[in-house]
């Protein structure tokens, strides 16, 4: 099996492992159109026998009512429970509106009320009775006997009753298993966003910021239909918490289709899929817009059937581009196929036709997590298919030159006898070097920019050196001149060294250790902020800082200012209480205009701020020696 293929079997797994008939409960429910009905009239008319009083039988797993702009009342009839603390859990936090009464049922009197409560999200989220994403309720209970719940619901979005109720420590496990779920997810979405964050810093490419407005659009919608940013955010907000959720579904429409039209070229071929693309994009912008202007049901079905057709339309192009040969739409197609297989089951789990579970509950956000690492997978054969098409243009442009040469050779032996058509066969020639010249010096150009970073951090690398070197003694000429006198200037050096980094290769992987390598690179360039200021991976797990016109003192205080920084790192694969420290060495030369060789004393000041580096790790190491 290849590897690509397995988030695809295991959701299809997890589809039909969970796949259980619906079976019927003891619930009934009435449809209120005018929204007129109370509780009190329902209890009153228990015994009536008119059609709006009719009780329905329910026989799904799930009472479902679609998108209705109708009142819904669900009866639920309880049989006798023991008397220990029970939570009704209405797993769905996206109910406008939503009142629960609840009822003892005594045969001798009949319904003895017990407990009322009026929520949803309409309301700010401290009116709910327990503190969770989807609606508690506590039970009073009391002897064993049999208890009935009336449900009034109602909403602009899916009418939709996820009911169960459960013993308090079941609850409370179940509670802690979704948000393990959800941690887990939500971290992997955002430590997909910061490293291609920090990739777009480094490059500026727009594959890496279409994917980062993608990532950003798709954590917004999961993070709303979850309630979670409801709970920690918009608590107060209810009217803006609704607003957006059609919002983040146009915004999502809008990015996967910025993404696919860049990443796989659409809008430079043209044609029926980039017009059907522009199309979604201008769609969703305008749809938004509607949203925000006249928020209501229609705006946000009309967000739902603009996103499912988006859906299909891109799963179409990615399919005909992969068939054509392309492997980055290859990675698309099986990203969306993922997703769209994890929303399949999260419908699925909606509605009753499987058994809900925390992994169906949550198969929607995980479908995203996994078209989210293969999107980037994508991005990742995207880059190396375009490196491998700068080789070949390089071949190109040296067979050129050896034809070129040929052609000279050629002409000198023949100018005599055909000067006309050689002169006319130089200038054919001369155009064809022309071009070359020019499309080899912009990829050569390219190649020069790679070469100076490293791929690992974003950092200049060591090869940056001799550039900066010739830089700052160019400069310090040019001041001389302008000021018509020797100039000096200050030059600090700071190595720092992570302390003892191949335990960490050894004990906990070269993956580990690439995560500490780019948080300390993280963690220096917010210590090291001014502009003139330079940061260079120096090996494997040093880094230099060259800090022009800073004295002695004040480097070894941002020495110490990365340090403390490191120390409070905590790198994703490390233990808890298993941190970084470094030590570093910091030097300091004076470059003088009239000097015969500025830059050997620069490479004079990088060996003395090693020889420091060497007095700290001996010293102890996690400290800093410095000298003049």
């Amino acid at each position: 099996m290849r590897p690509l293929n397995l988030p695809v079997c295991l959701l299809i797994a997890l589809f039909f492992l969970t796949f259980s008939p619906a079976h019927a409960s003891q619930t009934y429910y009435i449809k209120d159109s005018g929204s007129h009905l109370s509780i009190d009239e329902l209890i009153a008319a228990a015994g009536a026998t008119t059609a709006a009083f009719e009780w329905q039988p329910i026989t799904t797993a799930i009472p479902a009512f679609g998108f209705s702009a109708s009142t819904y009342w669900v009866r639920i009839d309880l049989p006798p429970l023991a008397p220990a603390d029970q939570i009704f859990w209405v797993n769905y936090p996206l109910l406008d509106t939503l009142e629960l009464h609840h009822y003892r049922v005594v045969p001798e009197t009949g319904l003895l009320p017990v407990y009322s409560v009026i929520s949803g999200d309409l309301l700010p989220f401290a009116h709910r009775p327990l503190p969770t994403r989807g609606f508690s309720f506590p039970l009073a209970l009391g002897a064993p006997e049999s208890h009935r719940i009336y449900v009034k619901m109602a909403g602009t979005d899916s009418l939709l009753l996820p009911w169960s109720v459960q013993p308090l420590p079941e609850f409370i496990a179940a509670e802690q298993q979704e948000s393990l779920i959800l941690g887990a997810a939500f971290g992997l979405l955002l430590v997909m966003l910061l490293y291609h964050t920090f990739l777009f810093m480094g490059s500026r490419d727009g594959n890496q910021r279409n994917y980062c407005l993608f990532v950003v659009s798709n954590l917004l919608l999961q993070l709303l239909q979850k309630g979670i940013l409801f709970q920690y955010v918009l608590s107060d907000m209810p009217a803006l918490n609704n607003l957006l959720i059609p919002v983040s579904i146009n915004l999502t429409v809008v990015a996967s289709a910025v993404l696919v039209n860049r990443l796989l070229r659409i809008h430079r071929v043209g044609g029926q899929q980039a017009l059907l693309l522009k199309i979604i994009t201008i769609a969703g912008v305008l749809v938004t817009l509607g949203c925000i202007v006249a928020p209501g049901r229609f705006t946000l079905l009309l967000s739902l059937g603009l996103s499912v057709v988006a859906v299909g339309i891109i799963f179409s192009i990615s399919l005909m581009r992969a068939i054509a040969g392309s492997r980055t739409a290859r990675y698309l197609m099986l990203g969306w196929t993922v997703y769209i297989i994890g929303g399949l089951t999260f419908i699925a789990s909606r509605f009753g036709l499987i058994e809900p579970s925390s992994l169906t509950e949550n198969s929607l956000l995980l479908g995203l997590c996994a078209e989210v690492v293969l999107v980037s997978m994508a991005m990742v054969a995207r880059y190396n298919q375009a490196r491998n098409q700068l080789l070949i243009t390089q071949q190109k442009q040296t067979e050129q030159e050896r034809e070129l040469r040929i052609a000279q050779e050629l002409i000198a032996t023949t100018a005599r006898r055909a000067s006309d058509r050689l002169e006319t066969e130089v200038q054919r020639r001369t155009n064809e070097l022309e071009q070359a010249t020019r499309e080899l010096k912009t990829a050569n150009e390219q190649l020069t920019t790679l070469a100076r970073i490293d791929a690992l951090t974003g950092l200049h690398n060591r090869r940056y050196l001799a550039e900066l070197f010739a830089s700052l003694a160019a400069g310090l000429k040019r001041a001389a001149h302008t000021q018509a006198k020797p100039v000096r200037r200050n030059i600090s050096f700071i190595i720092g060294d992570i302390d003892h980094f191949k335990p960490i290769n050894d004990q906990y992987g070269h993956q580990t250790g690439d995560e500490c390598i780019r948080d300390v690179a993280g963690a220096i360039r917010q210590a090291v902020a001014r502009p003139d200021d330079h940061i260079i991976r120096y090996g494997g797990e040093e880094y230099l800082i060259v800090l022009p016109d800073t004295q002695l003192d004040d480097a070894i205080a941002i020495a110490e200012r990365v340090r403390l920084r490191v120390t409070q790192l905590s790198p994703a694969g490390l233990p808890p209480g298993r941190g970084l420290t470094m030590s570093f060495g910091v030097s300091v030369v004076v470059i003088d205009s009239e000097s015969l060789a500025p830059e050997q004393m620069l490479h004079e000041g990088i060996i003395a701020a090693d020889t420091m580096l060497y007095k700290a790790k001996h010293a102890g190491r996690n400290q800093t020696v410095g000298r003049a």
